[in-house]
Parts: C-alpha cells; sequence; structure tokens
C-alpha cells in the first residue's frame, strides 16, 4: 500500500485543513469529555489543532490522519492536565453558557472526575468514542489487556459510585448465599 505524504505541494495541508474542519465536533467531544469543561475543551481542540498543522508533514499516512488526531487532542490534555493543576469546578443544572444539564449528567460528569488519568482516558475513547480496545491500546501506547483492564475499573467504580444501592443489595445477597446452610 503506497503512502500518501502530507506536503504542501501535493495538498496535503490542505486535506488535513478539511479533515479538521469536518471532525471538529468530534475532538471537542473528546476533549471534553476528558476534562468535564467547555472552555478547557475548546483550549486543547485549538491548541491540537495548531499543533497538527505545524506538525503536518510527520503524518505519513492519510488514512491514520484520525488515530494521529486523536492522540495530539490526548497529549494536548495531559500537558493541560499538568499545567493547570487547579481543581475542576463542580457542575450546576446550567453552565455558563445557558446550557441546560440533567442530574443524571451532573452525576457521571462527577464520577468520572474520581476516575484515574489512565482509567479516563480508556474509558472515553472505548465507551465514549467507540474505538475497540485494540484502537486505543495503539492510541494510548498501551497493551491491550491493559486497556481492557482500565475500562473495566471505571466501569466498576462508576457503577459504585452512581448506583450504590444495587452494589450493595449485590452484596447482601451474596452474604445470604454464603450464609445459608
Amino acid at each position: 500500500m503506497k503512502e500518501k505524504r502530507l506536503d504542501r505541494e501535493s495538498g496535503g495541508f490542505l486535506e488535513l485543513e478539511s479533515e479538521l474542519a469536518r471532525e471538529g465536533n468530534r475532538f471537542f467531544r473528546f476533549a471534553y469529555r476528558l476534562c468535564g469543561s467547555r472552555e478547557d475543551a475548546e483550549d486543547i481542540v485549538v491548541a491540537a489543532f495548531v499543533a497538527a498543522c505545524q506538525n503536518h508533514h510527520r503524518l505519513r499516512d492519510t488514512e491514520a490522519s484520525i488515530q494521529w488526531l486523536y492522540r495530539i487532542v490526548l497529549n494536548q490534555w495531559r500537558m493541560h492536565r499538568r499545567r493547570h493543576s487547579l481543581p475542576s469546578l463542580p457542575l450546576t443544572e446550567m453552565d455558563e453558557t445557558g446550557v441546560q444539564f440533567s442530574t443524571d449528567h451532573i452525576a457521571l460528569a462527577q464520577a468520572m472526575e474520581r476516575l484515574s488519568p489512565k482509567q479516563r482516558e480508556a474509558l472515553v475513547l472505548v465507551k465514549g468514542e467507540g474505538l475497540t480496545l485494540k484502537e486505543a491500546a495503539g492510541l494510548l501506547r498501551r497493551p491491550v489487556g491493559t486497556v481492557a483492564s482500565h475500562v473495566t475499573q471505571a466501569l466498576g467504580l462508576l457503577r459504585k459510585e452512581l448506583y450504590p444501592s444495587a452494589d450493595a443489595e449485590v452484596g447482601r445477597e451474596v452474604r445470604l448465599k454464603h450464609e445459608l446452610p
């Protein structure tokens, strides 16, 4: 398979620009799910797109541009998190732009904040963005089993946070089974 190189002469830069315009919402959604803040997500995506345009010559294969862009957004989020180690503000039923959030959305966002960064990254890529475990593992540069473990752990923690009575009921049933003769 012949690689299509991105350079200004071949129009590759224009291809990348059109890809960014076409898929911009996808990357904003991804950044928002990672950081939980609309303003931070906008900053992350803008920085990622600037980095992508500046480094477009590094992309060897236009077929892999989506994965490459996910990686850049992920790296921008990591850098943003290190630079801004400020506590995130809790969501209220309405954000500063006037968007109405449901109680479920607020509870999920608060529970997501309790996940480790590795769990959050894996969960957002697999469950939020619909990537396969293999695709997420390649993007995160982790073994597939590790990514699967992070997703499972994250789901377990979210389930425990969002449905504490269900976990208590399951635990009660298990205790009862062991207590019966």
